[in-house]
């Protein structure tokens, strides 16, 4: 007997159907979006969702910065407002050209009617993981007076850069061939 057909068929069709179970929230929007290029260094990073957050999914958004050191809600959480995340970068603000990648961890439950009320309902299922980049301001051309080369070693090859003294300004580290050493060249935020 094909299922459906017939008394029994109809049964099981009812039984399957059951009572309609709340959804999880879901993720709506980001501000600014995924991938932004020149995002307001100051300007809050604002994750919505489809449903009020519990007050303690503030720590399911993780944000870090390629330039002040790693893990920036560390010492600066999310807040949660209704049904939205909310990141303020501060009190130090997204670096010009700094990458800031942020992940949304299933940590984050909805505060909304829930099939079963004694268990917490995840977010999202996996991780949401995206990054954008901060704006580069200025009325520079991009070149440098003769003079200001930076001595960076014997024979470096590999140049990097990296806020290595936590003053919110890029420094210079070479890596020199042969030498085994590396050089590092503080900015002290004067072009020098």
């Amino acid at each position: 007997m094909a299922l459906g057909a017939g008394p029994a068929g109809a049964l099981l069709l009812l039984a399957a159907a059951g009572p309609a179970l709340a959804q999880a929230p879901a993720i709506m929007g980001l501000s600014p979006a995924a991938n932004a290029r020149a995002t307001a260094g100051a300007g809050p990073l604002v994750v919505s969702s489809s449903q009020a957050l519990t007050a303690g999914s503030g720590a399911a958004l993780k944000v870090f910065g390629s330039q002040r050191g790693g893990l920036r809600t560390g010492s600066t959480p999310a807040v949660v407002v209704g049904n939205t995340l909310r990141f303020v970068p501060s009190p130090f603000p997204f670096g010009p050209g700094e990458t800031v990648q942020y992940t949304v961890t299933a940590a984050a439950t909805g505060s909304g009617p829930l099939a079963q009320p004694w268990v917490a309902q995840p977010w999202v299922a996996q991780p949401w993981v995206a990054q954008l980049t901060g704006a580069v301001g200025g009325t520079g051309r991009g070149t440098f007076v003769p003079g200001s080369d930076p001595p960076a070693g014997p024979f470096p090859n590999t140049l990097a850069l990296a806020d290595v003294d936590g003053n919110g300004t890029l420094d210079l580290l070479t890596t020199n061939y042969g030498a085994g050493t590396v050089s590092v060249r503080l900015n002290h935020g004067l072009g020098t």
